[in-house]
């Protein structure tokens, strides 16, 4: 069936399709369509939508809620990514799947919040200390922001890393006629949990391009979770050969980057 929805519809749909059930976000033009859509969508499907005190509070729900098993998203515009910097690299050390969206407007600062930009692109993909590379997708229609939303829950579960959307005001906020049942049968990837029975090591992984398994918080294991680096147990480590291994783990990313475009 086709529809008249605009970017931001498209992309909540695609959140929720994609098993998306906890978001929190602060409002910002031209992103506060997809809080407003979430708040009154999401519970629909059993999932929880919070309207935050401001956006270093949104990353740091969603960063939480993340580790406690939820499948969770953000939306904001650059001035709130600038504030989501230091819980972006929380979320890169700590592994955490997210979604973020950027919905992008002229910077720099307040800029101009209702003039349409792309400029975010280098700062989402390098903006948080430590030049760790993050994942950017960017649609560029209407039915581009669902399959690609539906792409970034994908590579956050598959690489346990946060993973951007980056759109923009016109894309978000213009109607379009699009056939949604074409994009309803996008494969939904189940998220890798730790056996409750079996020896629980938070950070060991067999291969280079692997990630470790999720053990939400509250449940069977003893967690330990840290903006410092840190050893397969999660214990804080300087040690060069441990950090290593850390840094390789984390800059998978970008031969996975690779492995998924082909």
């Amino acid at each position: 069936m086709r529809e008249l929805i605009n970017g931001a519809q498209a992309i909540v749909r695609a959140a929720i399709h994609s098993g998306c059930n906890f978001f929190a976000g602060y409002p910002i033009t031209p992103a506060t369509d997809i809080l407003l859509y979430m708040i009154r969508e999401l519970p629909k499907a059993g999932g929880i939508a919070i309207q935050a005190e401001d956006e270093i509070a949104s990353m740091g729900f969603c960063i939480g809620a993340a580790m406690t098993g939820k499948r969770v998203m953000t939306a904001t515009s650059g001035p709130g990514i600038s504030l989501y910097s230091e819980n972006i690299g929380l979320a890169i050390m700590g592994e955490v799947p997210m979604v973020i969206v950027d919905v992008q407007r002229m910077g720099p600062a307040t800029g101009g919040a209702t003039t349409v930009a792309q400029g975010d692109i280098q700062f989402l993909r390098w903006g948080t200390s430590g030049g760790y590379p993050v994942i950017v997708l960017s649609p560029t229609n209407v039915p581009e922001c669902y399959r690609l939303t539906c792409k970034a829950f994908d590579l956050a579960e598959r690489f346990r890393l946060p993973v951007f959307l980056a759109t923009d005001k016109e894309t978000a906020l213009t109607l379009a006629t699009v056939d949604i049942e074409a994009f309803t049968a996008l494969p939904v990837r189940e998220r890798v949990n730790a056996p409750v029975e079996a020896e629980f090591i938070p950070y060991r992984v067999k291969a280079g391009d692997e990630v470790p398994p999720l053990s939400p918080y509250g449940g069977a294991h003893l967690l330990r979770f840290t903006t410092s680096t840190h050893d397969e147990h999660g214990q804080l480590t300087k040690s060069p050969e441990k950090v290593r291994v850390l840094n390789e783990r984390l800059a998978a990313i970008e031969v996975g980057e690779i492995m998924e475009s082909h």
